[in-house]
């Protein structure tokens, strides 16, 4: 039976660039050689996934609407492999991202209750 789109996990890592040949799916830049780079795996209407790359310190990573999905940095796979100081700077921007997401929020809407006259 084949999976639908639904039923296939989210799936984000955070690696360091080993080259600067891949390009941020956001802005179109290169990621250079040592940077942070983050990976989205993006299902697909025929049933595959394709890998999109994304800076990961800037704001590129956290305006794709995938990363909607993400609760918190312990998501990524690979973040226990980086560097602590690298680690921390990842955990710190995706804390500085579900802050945002919370202050976001728009208030619940009260239900206005009918009085018959």
């Amino acid at each position: 039976a084949k999976k639908t789109w639904r039923e296939v996990p989210h799936d984000a890592e955070v690696d360091i660039a080993p080259s600067s040949r891949s390009s941020c799916r956001q802005c179109r830049e290169k990621i250079v050689k040592g940077d942070i780079r983050m990976r989205l795996w993006l299902q697909f209407h025929k049933g595959c996934k394709v890998g999109a790359y994304f800076h990961g310190t800037m704001s590129c990573f956290f305006e794709y609407p995938e990363t909607a999905k993400l609760s918190g940095a312990e998501e990524l796979v690979g973040l226990k492999k980086i560097p602590d100081s690298t680690r921390k700077i990842v955990e710190k921007c995706f804390d500085s991202l579900i802050k945002e997401a919370d202050v976001g929020e728009e208030p619940k809407k009260k239900k206005r209750k009918i009085v018959k006259s």
